[in-house]
């Protein structure tokens, strides 16, 4: 009958069966010179497909972004507001244009509703800015040209009146060209009033400054499709007419609010798609109001997450012969800068209060008397927009609201409706007037709205500048940082925990980097990559599973194999855990080894049919073995009806004496337990016989390469197989070795039987009873043990008559006590023939039964 844990091995098998029986170290080197490093190779492997699919698929991480920024918005309180109250919207909306009409038609083309509008705020309002989301052009060309003239010349208005005049006489018809030229005239004439109007507004004593946007053309914020359709600044454009009599008519109003060279800071190799041209409101506005520009570029997939806050322009100057390179300020930075107080046109670096630009780390602005804001720009000077409040949450007002006609009202009237109707969120407000109906003004997805009008974007970046709310997104080298410190922590964890464990903790890992990603977001922080990490994680996660399933993990399925139904599964669980820690070929270690027989297992067995005595055998055998699986013990093997088991091996155990004599005395009592039954069930009585022994063992696998086992070997070994049927000569149960005694702690009760040389051996050990736990002992029990101690004792001493003395008195405590009576015997028998001179009080023992 082959043992339990035998294993046969093909031929192809032969290769792991040599792994076996390696030496440990060996082993041990090679798990950690091979499977570490083969671990962070995959890591390494996985890191290469992160990064590639995070420059594949970047455009999911704006997505994800956008995804917890929404997250962040329904989870917020509802009296949570992050709008700024001092920003205001003058919306041109559905209500104006039903009460004004179609925008660029009407009353609009003659500036109109902007009259009404700014006659009202010059004479009632302070807004710390007036900015107008609305490109007040001129494009009209050379006809717009001739009806400026025509309202200088009474000769060209002239001939126009007298067919206007005709036609209110007859009804005969006229042609298009005095329409075309009456309606050129009328925007012209518009344009005169505004800008007559600005500058009344300009000279009050509560002037406030009045922003017109304008934007570029062909450049980094509005690439030309084509290079053939780049047209450069006109002469005009830079420095007036031909003989250069008179200042430009857009450069210069642009290079009023230029940054100062000294306050740029740009990194090394940095390039820049300058732009060469703009659109611009007309000249005469331009005298009494300052320019920035509204351009905001899309996302690939149309979603705006940045806005260029600084851009660059270049034009060149034939005069001088020299191009220069400038850099603005956008519509929203212009807005907040005027908001702030900081004096424009802005001064050079180093003089406070100003602005300070480091091209891929910030923009540095220092208001007067207030703490410098830092402001996170990319290497292109663009802010990454932090949409943590909705458009429906900035205050606005509809510009109807505040520009009662003119001609049907008064000023003191119309002040009166406007304080009957709106509220005063003016004065000291940062205010954008803007289009916000869907068919004059652009409208697109931002990342919490699909449709929104696009001055929500600039309003949402003046709000996070002045709430000092901005999100950092990790450049390039910082992203790399996060990745390579995910490729080192993913094979650390490998390391640390079991196939089982890591599935656990690679899936925890990528929820926390989700939640970590989400939480920064929440905290108006950084912006972590996303595709990069996950792929990283699910690649790494997977490749390395699966390695360790088809290689690592191999020596602990066979430690599972092989020792699942021989020890309990809290030491399997240890064993895979810390599979270097099992000794599995052939090494010394420090254990405790256990063997038990029933006595007179071959009469009992005479009594009962193949069947019944399979029975029996199998109904002990469980309730042994659970026992001392149960302890942490290891079933080496079952001997007919015998058990041989090992404390300490294959997995070390500081306690395996310990343990070793408690599952004996607890397998003693099971027997006890079921005496009753088996010998109703079975009709036999049950007992059984007990030798421990401690010390050094070889413990391995052992046998051939076709058939082997997990044992172990040594004197030890030997000592503890005589032991068990010593108990026979002295009537006990459990008999232990010195060794073992001295490792156990003083709640257990021996008591020194005997010093005994068994066969095989040259020199005598040492052994006790193991009896039980001491709280538990009959105090007479443990008289009678000292009497048969110091019996013992003149016994060895060969004081024959003492040592009867003592024996007999212990037997007067309990005449049934087995050791009492064998020395006793062997007391009575060397009191008429003593030993000879070399005894030294051991019992001879020669048999192995």
């Amino acid at each position: 009958m082959f043992p339990l844990n035998s294993r046969y091995l093909p031929p192809h098998h032969y290769a792991m069966a040599r792994y076996m029986y390696e030496a440990p170290d060996s082993r041990s080197k090679m798990r950690l010179g091979g499977r570490i490093w083969i671990i962070f190779l995959i890591s390494g492997f996985s890191l290469v497909v992160g990064l590639l699919s995070s420059y594949t698929f970047g455009q999911l991480d704006s997505r994800v972004t956008d995804l917890w920024m929404q997250l962040r918005y329904e989870l917020k309180p509802p009296s949570v507001v992050h709008a700024r109250s001092d920003i205001t919207i003058l919306a041109v909306d559905y209500k104006t244009l039903r009460i004004k009409g179609l925008y660029g038609r009407g009353e609009w083309m003659a500036r109109q509703p902007f009259l009404d509008q700014i006659h009202l705020f010059s004479q009632y309002y302070t807004p710390s800015v007036l900015a107008y989301d609305f490109l007040l052009q001129d494009e009209r060309g050379d006809s717009g040209r001739e009806a400026d003239a025509a309202l200088r010349s009474k000769t060209v208005v002239q001939p126009i009146l007298d067919q206007l005049v005709d036609f209110a006489q007859t009804g005969e018809p006229f042609g298009t060209g005095p329409l075309l030229s009456m309606i050129n005239i009328s925007t012209a004439q518009g344009n005169t009033r505004l800008m007559a109007a600005l500058a009344a507004s300009s000279t009050r004593s509560n002037a406030f400054p009045t922003v017109l946007a304008y934007n570029f053309r062909f450049g980094e914020l509005a690439p030309a499709v084509h290079a053939s359709v780049v047209v450069p600044w006109s002469d005009e454009d830079v420095y007036g007419g031909p003989d250069g009599k008179w200042g430009g008519t857009r450069i210069p109003y642009i290079n009023g609010l230029t940054i100062p060279e000294s306050s740029l800071h740009f990194p090394e190799n940095f390039s820049y798609d300058y732009h060469q041209n703009a659109n611009t409101p007309m000249g005469k506005l331009l005298d009494y109001a300052e320019l920035a520009y509204i351009n905001v570029p899309r996302d690939e997939d149309g979603t705006v997450r940045r806005v260029p806050l600084i851009a660059g322009y270049t034009y060149t100057d034939r005069r001088v012969g020299s191009v220069s390179n400038k850099w603005v300020a956008s519509y929203a930075f212009t807005s907040v800068l005027y908001h702030l107080g900081v004096p424009l046109p802005l001064d050079a670096a180093g003089v406070e209060p100003g602005v300070e630009v480091f091209f891929g780390d910030k923009i540095i602005v220092r208001p007067p008397g207030k703490s410098a804001i830092h402001i996170p720009i990319d290497e292109r000077g663009a802010m990454y927009l932090n949409c943590n409040a909705q458009f429906s949450d900035f205050q606005a007002v509809s510009f109807a609201d505040v520009a009662p006609d003119y001609r049907t009202t008064t000023m003191a009237e119309r002040l009166e409706i406007v304080r009957d109707k709106v509220p005063n969120v003016f004065d000291g407000h940062l205010v954008m007037v803007a289009p916000v109906a869907t068919s004059i003004g652009d409208i697109g997805p931002s990342p919490l709205d699909p449709h929104v009008p696009f001055v929500y974007i600039h309003a949402m970046a003046a709000n996070n500048i002045l709430e000092g709310n901005f999100l950092r997104v990790l450049a390039g080298p910082e992203r790399l940082r996060v990745m390579l410190f995910l490729a080192l922590l993913l094979p650390a964890l490998a390391g640390v925990f079991r196939r089982s464990g890591f599935v656990l903790v690679s899936g925890v890992m990528l929820v926390v980097y989700l939640a970590v990603s989400f939480g920064l977001i929440a905290l108006n922080s950084y912006v972590l990559p996303i595709v990069g990490p996950v792929v990283f994680l699910i690649v790494g996660g997977f490749l390395i599973l699966g390695y360790r399933f088809l290689v690592v993990d191999r020596s602990r399925r066979e430690i599972r194999k092989m020792f699942s139904t021989m020890v309990s599964a809290r030491v399997l669980e240890r064993m895979e855990a810390e599979p270097d820690a099992v000794s599995l070929g052939g090494k010394e270690v420090e254990a405790t080894v256990f063997f038990s027989d029933i006595r007179g297992f071959t009469s009992i067995t005479e009594a009962l049919s193949s069947a019944r005595q399979v029975e029996l055998t199998n109904s002990y055998m469980t309730a042994m073995t659970r026992t001392i699986m149960d302890s942490d013990g290891y079933v080496d093997k079952f001997l007919g009806d015998g058990v041989m088991a090992v404390w300490g091996a294959p997995f070390p155990d500081s306690e395996h004496a310990e343990k070793a004599c408690r599952a004996a005395l607890r397998q003693q009592e099971t027997i006890r337990e079921l005496h009753d039954q088996w010998l109703e069930e079975f009709g036999v009585d049950i007992q059984v016989r007990m030798g421990v022994n401690t010390g050094r063992v070889t413990a391995g696998n052992m046998g051939s390469a076709e058939k082997f086992e997990y044992t172990v070997m040594g004197d030890v070994v030997n000592v503890a197989a005589r032991l068990e049927p010593s108990n026979k000569d002295y009537g006990t149960r459990i008999i232990i070795g010195e060794p073992t005694r001295a490792e156990l702690p003083d709640d257990l009760f021996v008591r020194p039987l005997d010093v005994i040389l068994v066969q095989g051996k040259t020199q005598p050990v040492q052994i006790f009873e193991l009896v039980g736990l001491r709280a538990e002992i009959d105090p007479v029990f443990i008289e009678l043990c000292g009497l048969y101690a110091s019996a013992l004792d003149a016994y060895v001493k060969r004081e024959w008559s003492t040592a009867r003395c003592r024996l007999e008195t212990a037997l007067g405590l309990d005449p049934e006590d087995g050791p009492s009576i064998f020395l006793l015997q062997r007391v009575e028998r060397y009191s008429i023939e003593p030993p000879n001179d070399e005894w030294c009080g051991e019992y001879v023992r020669l048999r192995k039964d």
